[in-house]
């Protein structure tokens, strides 16, 4: 027996751009095998003829197992994927740096996060809305300061100082609580500051405005005292002023504002 034995292998590609930078190719495989047998008549005997036989069926049998399996295995990658560039995955780290917050600037660092918090139900200071917060100070506020409530108010928070006590150095400082003082009146110095340009032939500071003064006095007192962590009057009186009942004589102008 004679075995001719063709494999004949089609190969079809088909390209589709699916998106931008990834194309799908689709590879078919077609294998087509061609078995050519015929018997030899010279065989000797029908007992050699019977062993050739199956010495052929075997080759046969092996030969289209090897052919099942190709096709098996091809028709498995037979759709391919390509990408324009290779994905690289990134795992993101998380670096958490500490930084150690003085001591001093901690209150602030807390006082400004309640004020975020407050901020979300338009609550600004003390459970009250900004509204609410300039209509209490006004209360306090007479003369010269009348309806200037909003200006402390606004510049306090932003700065995260007690308004109550902004509020409470300066009727201290000046007598606005009944009739200001000419320092306020001519120069718009609310605090009791000195510097240039000078008011008259006075050391003490002078202000275009009165909203300028006021605005002038609380970036004074955070500069050079809350900042510092000197919050309370306790904690500013022996920098602020040499009189040792400084701080209580404040502290009771700051029970009449929360009274009012």
């Amino acid at each position: 027996m004679h075995i001719i034995y063709y494999q004949i292998v089609s190969i079809n590609i088909c390209i589709k751009k699916i998106k931008k930078n990834i194309i799908y190719i689709d590879v078919w495989f077609q294998f087509d095998f061609v078995l050519l047998l015929w018997y030899d008549g010279k065989a000797s005997s029908k007992k050699q003829r019977g062993e050739k036989v199956k010495a052929d069926r075997r080759v046969i049998y092996i030969s289209l197992g090897v052919a099942l399996l190709t096709i098996i295995s091809l028709f498995t990658f037979q759709s391919i994927k390509l990408s324009g560039g290779e994905k690289k995955v990134v795992k993101k780290q998380n670096y958490t740096t500490e930084k150690s917050i003085p001591k001093e600037n901690a209150d602030i660092v807390l006082k400004n996060i309640e004020q975020e918090k407050q901020a979300e139900n338009n609550l600004v200071y003390d459970g009250m809305t900004l509204e609410q917060l300039t209509d209490k100070l006004n209360r306090s506020l007479t003369s010269t300061l009348s309806g200037k409530g909003d200006i402390f108010a606004r510049r306090s928070i932003e700065l995260g100082i007690d308004p109550y006590l902004s509020i409470a150095i300066v009727l201290h400082e000046t007598g606005c609580t009944w009739n200001c003082s000419n320092l306020v009146k001519q120069c718009n110095n609310v605090g009791g500051m000195k510097g240039y340009p000078t008011c008259g032939n006075s050391s003490y500071k002078y202000f275009p405005t009165l909203e300028d003064g006021i605005n002038g006095y609380i970036d004074n007192l955070y500069n050079n005292y809350v900042a510092q962590g000197l919050t309370t009057p306790e904690l500013i009186n022996p920098k602020y002023a040499a009189s040792q009942t400084w701080a209580t004589q404040v502290n009771r102008y700051i029970d009449k504002i929360k009274a009012s």
